[in-house]
């Protein structure tokens, strides 16, 4: 197993500011309907465990490149990033792609 981690951004519902959302950049879609940062942090960390766990070593290298372009000053007010750390099975480069 290898440890992952991932950007998760937080913000309050435009329309609806007892709400959170949570999305993760690289990976469509959002995750809203949670009052308090640690149920949001809590429902994604599960999420991306599942996730995971049914990717393939590129697809999972496709969203942690997405997740490298996130800038923290880039982000739009009231936007909150926080790191999510999750366990991924481990992949083994094939010789081609390590060079050899």
């Amino acid at each position: 197993m290898r440890t992952l981690h991932f950007t998760v951004l937080l913000r309050r519902d435009e329309d609806d500011g007892s709400v959170l959302r949570a999305s993760v950049p690289g990976l469509a879609g959002s995750v809203s309907g949670f009052e308090r940062e640690h149920e949001a942090v809590a429902a994604v960390r599960l999420a991306l465990s599942e996730l995971v766990q049914g990717l393939g070593p590129e697809e999972i290298e496709q969203v942690l490149a997405a997740q490298a372009e996130v800038v923290p000053g880039d982000l739009p007010r009231g936007t909150r990033l926080v790191r999510v750390s999750v366990e991924a099975p481990s992949y083994e480069v094939p010789r081609a792609a390590a060079g050899g």
